[in-house]
């Protein structure tokens, strides 16, 4: 039944009342519309359905019937009218009664009245895909009882304030010899930016349509897309005619890259569906990029930044790729591989230490599409790595000081080096005050007396104070400048042409041994024995004396350095005659 619409005010009303999907065919020159009655044969009797026309309604509706060319007989005692009882229609429509409440029992009943061609319209696409919906509004009635096979006329009388008038009459339809007829024709399918945009063209006996899609081409397994009945309105009564519209959009599948099989099926006056379309097949292109993964986040585990997300929305995600920057503002560059397209963690090794980092993932699909990037996620490095050990640490010695020096360390964070000595080799090694050299060179200044090797080691500190393990150890041992004590003579025995000298051990560790000093009595030049007296020797004889001559004796300590001692304080005898 054609339909006249007030645009904006139709959809309106629509969505509160039935929740149909529309779409609007163009627009096309026609003329008011007379009340129509149409007949169609059931499986049982006949069927009939009317709309009325514009003008006065009427306050219920009588049918007659005929049977080839005899008298005319009244089949309705009552006059058929809508439905006004809420009960009544929760009981004939279950659970579809919350979807046509609004339009059977408007909160506004002065609503119809200020737009009756709207209503109009909204009540008879509602009778036309439900008939119980028809029945309540009073513009149905199942003629069970026509005879089959015999051919039937029908008039409709509408009932009016001011008495019965007759409205229609219908063409005549043979009872009981109902098949369902082919569905519509020219059915396309074709990709379109968000699925797979169907037209088919629209035909005059079809209230409303129902699509199909199937994996398969031979129509089975398949499921209805529309949960609601497809309703195409056109703008005018004679306005059939169709430009390249698209009546309904598979925006859920079939998925990226696969083939889907749509069927469609037309729905008449009567609420019935005729046969399906043979199927057409579509292939669903991927022309968009998949959306990014959601949730980034980046957390720091030791020297390594972890980044983690959750999964994209996208169905045909194929990959994902992990992005990193020094500056939120970019440039971002790729970071390792890519990875699965189930993965939700990436572990950043590389990540330059002491710096921002930022970081960003995106999708692939399967059609090598690269969407946009995530939200970024920062994080922080701590810089864990010492730099490298010195190498080459040498040492000179010189009276009071001692020269360190070493090979520079090559680290870009390398902030200088820190120098440990110990008098021991294996002793503690303690850090020398203000060691922190910014160059591979130090002078510790050491007594100028020191007699013993000092053992030294070097380390390298970067920028975050990471210290390097230390360097192979260097003994330096400085110049010996202290002489031993003043030996002390205990003894000086008297002997044939000889005398025979004792003395105490000197403490010194480095003693090598004693020069023994001899002169006669008031002789001024000592004479010194021909060979020393090596420690821990503490006796000598002189030999060669003069018998009855008087001899002063002295020692002279000797260390390994050479350096000696003061002269002892002497002892005189006489060697026997």
């Amino acid at each position: 039944m054609t339909r006249h619409v007030r645009g904006s005010c139709l959809r309106a009303l629509l969505g509160a009342a039935c929740a149909v999907q529309v779409v609007t065919a163009p627009a096309g020159a026609g003329a008011q519309e007379p009340v129509r009655l149409i007949a169609s044969s059931a499986e049982r009797g006949v069927v009939l359905r009317w709309a009325w026309g514009d003008g006065e309604r009427a306050v219920g509706w009588l049918l007659e019937r005929r049977t080839g060319t005899g008298a005319w007989s009244r089949i309705t005692p009552q006059p058929i009218r809508r439905v006004r009882d809420r009960g009544a229609a929760r009981a004939a429509l279950g659970e579809r009664f919350a979807r046509f409440e609004g339009l059977l029992f408007p909160e506004d009943p002065r609503a119809e009245l200020a737009d009756p061609d709207s209503h109009r319209s909204l009540h008879l696409m509602a009778a036309d895909v439900d008939a119980d919906v028809a029945r309540l509004f009073g513009l149905r009635f199942d003629d069970v009882d026509a005879p089959a096979g015999a051919r039937h006329e029908y008039r409709l009388i509408a009932v009016m304030s001011a008495g019965e008038r007759l409205a229609a009459t219908s063409d005549a339809i043979t009872a009981g010899a109902y098949a369902p007829p082919a569905g519509p024709d020219s059915l396309r399918a074709l990709q379109g930016r968000v699925g797979i945009s169907l037209r088919w063209q629209a035909a005059p006996e079809y209230s409303a349509y129902h699509v199909y899609r199937s994996p398969r081409a031979d129509g089975r397994n398949a499921v209805r897309l529309n949960g609601t009945p497809v309703v195409i309105f056109f703008e005018d009564a004679g306005a059939r005619t169709q430009s390249a519209a698209t009546y309904f959009t598979d925006s859920v599948g079939p998925a990226a890259n696969d083939t889907a099989w749509y069927q469609v099926e037309g729905i008449d006056a009567f609420g019935r569906s005729s046969r399906r379309t043979p199927s057409v097949g579509a292939t669903r292109l991927d022309l968009e990029a998949p959306a990014p993964p959601l949730g980034l986040q980046a957390r720091v585990a030791g020297d390594t930044v972890v980044v983690s997300w959750s999964p994209s929305p996208a169905t045909d995600v194929a990959g994902l790729q992990v992005w990193r920057s020094e500056s939120a503002a970019g440039p971002f560059a790729p970071v390792g591989g890519r990875l699965g397209a189930t993965a939700s963690e990436f572990r950043d090794a590389a990540r330059p230490a002491r710096r921002l980092s930022w970081y960003r993932v995106t999708a692939i699909d399967r059609a090598g599409h690269a969407g946009d990037p995530s939200a970024m996620a920062m994080a922080e490095v701590a810089d864990l790595a010492a730099p490298p050990v010195p190498a080459g640490l040498r040492g000179v010695a010189d009276t009071g000081r001692i020269t360190l020096s070493w090979s520079r360390v090559d680290a870009p964070d390398l902030l200088g080096y820190r120098v440990y000595r110990s008098s021991v080799d294996s002793g503690t090694y303690s850090m020398l005050p203000d060691s922190l050299r910014r160059e591979p060179l130090l002078i510790d200044r050491i007594p100028s007396a020191a007699d013993h090797a000092y053992f030294y080691r070097v380390s390298a500190v970067d920028s975050a104070f990471n210290e390097s393990a230390q360097s192979a150890v260097v003994a330096v041992r400085p110049p010996d400048a202290a002489a031993p004590r003043q030996p002390r003579i205990t003894a000086l025995r008297r002997g044939d042409a000889s005398l025979v000298v004792e003395w105490l051990p000197n403490v010194e560790p480095d003693l090598v041994g004693y020069r023994v000093l001899h002169r006669a009595e008031r002789a001024t030049a000592w004479t010194e024995a021909p060979a020393l007296v090596r420690a821990p020797l503490r006796t000598r004889t002189i030999t060669g004396l003069l018998p009855g001559q008087r001899y002063e004796v002295a020692l002279v300590a000797v260390d390994d350095a050479g350096n000696a001692s003061p002269v002892s304080e002497s002892l005189r005898a006489a060697p026997f005659d």
